[in-house]
């Protein structure tokens, strides 16, 4: 997790929030409480905060950040304005800013004074602060955070409890671990998700261990993040799961398999591409193609006259991944395939294997 980084869950919910507000409506100046002995210059900066003008307000934000230590009081004031999502060029800048994002950087800058309200604000009724609040003590990495933080795993919000995870695995990989063995489905799967996204090597046998779990939801992220780990110790573990009986775990499966790309996945893969389940014959034929195998090119060949047109592309797709010669002659026929995705890819798959343009 990178310091000042806007994390994808934050891109969505900005979005949500744009539409949904159509932007931020500053609390009244005279309604908020700034500490009497306030120096001046922070209470004027603490004031700017709620200016109508959202330029103001980031400026205002950016200035706390940069006085440092003595504008330790403005925190509780630039923790609410992590909710202030507008967007607005500023010269001073590269690409648009707001207030929330410049309130993210002045907090991370404060340090360890910052922990505690930040803590405290994992509780906040608004979704958005509770999930700013985790990021930033992510990149914090104190460890006073960690219990906290597994505690907003299990918060109603899907989006604060996969950053609490993120969070957690920054400051403690090992603690993210042990959440796997939680009680509750939600912390378990979000567990998962982070350490696959944190890509975090000491966790491949726990989460091979965590293959077992009842509830599919966490078997689903754990497979993910095996996938995403990318270690050949999870093959033979993963195969098994090519016949689950859940359509969305035999999916995430294929993926997983073709992700770390082990050929010792290939004939399970061939097996999986009979299946009666269109998606997971799509996922196999994808995964056959990450791997490059050559065992997979009659099997894909087959393919090719599927009744679905996601398996047809995906198999002219891993055919041409694998650059074998003996599929020209018989992806030539779907040129003319009913479905432009087809087409398109089939002539794809022909200029890779052949070096010729089979049409625009």
């Amino acid at each position: 997790m990178k310091s000042i980084k806007v994390h994808f869950y934050q891109w969505v919910l900005i979005s949500l929030l744009f539409f949904a507000l159509s932007g931020f409506s500053a609390p009244n100046i005279s309604e908020v409480e700034i500490p009497p002995d306030t120096p001046s210059d922070i209470r004027w900066a603490i004031e700017g905060l709620f200016s109508t003008e959202a330029v103001t307000r980031i400026k205002s934000a950016t200035k706390l950040g940069n006085i440092g230590a003595r504008a330790i009081p403005a925190i509780p004031f630039l923790i609410e304005m992590l909710n202030d999502t507008v967007e607005v060029p500023m010269q001073s800048c590269s690409q648009p800013t707001s207030p929330a994002s410049e309130a993210n950087k002045a907090l991370i800058k404060f340090g360890r004074p910052a922990v505690k309200p930040l803590i405290a604000a994992l509780k906040h009724d608004n979704w958005v602060i509770r999930s700013w609040a985790a990021e930033i003590l992510g990149n914090l990495k104190d460890l006073q955070a960690a219990q906290p933080l597994v505690t907003s795993m299990s918060d109603k919000n899907s989006i604060v409890r996969k950053l609490a995870a993120e969070a957690l695995g920054t400051i403690d990989p090992k603690a993210l671990i042990n959440t796997l063995k939680h009680k509750q489905t939600q912390v378990r799967a979000s567990a998962a998700w982070a350490l696959g996204e944190l890509k975090i090597q000491s966790s491949i046998e726990h989460l091979i261990k965590s293959l077992d779990d009842k509830k599919a939801l966490v078997r689903g992220y754990v497979i993910e993040a095996l996938g995403k780990i990318k270690s050949t110790r999870a093959t033979i573990p993963l195969i098994k799961f090519l016949k689950e009986k859940k359509r969305i775990i035999r999916e995430k499966t294929g993926m997983a398999l073709g992700k770390i790309g082990d050929p010792r996945a290939v004939v399970a893969l061939i097996a999986a591409l009979k299946h009666t389940d269109w998606a997971t014959r799509w996922k196999a034929a994808l995964a056959i193609g990450m791997i490059k195998d050559k065992r997979g090119v009659e099997p894909l060949i087959v393919a090719l006259n599927d009744k679905k047109a996601e398996v047809r592309f995906t198999a002219a797709w891993a055919l041409g991944e694998i650059k074998d010669s003996r599929a020209v002659k018989y992806l030539i026929p779907l040129l003319k395939d009913g479905y432009v995705t087809v087409q398109q890819k089939v002539k794809e798959a022909l200029k890779k294997i052949t070096g010729k343009d089979y049409g625009a």
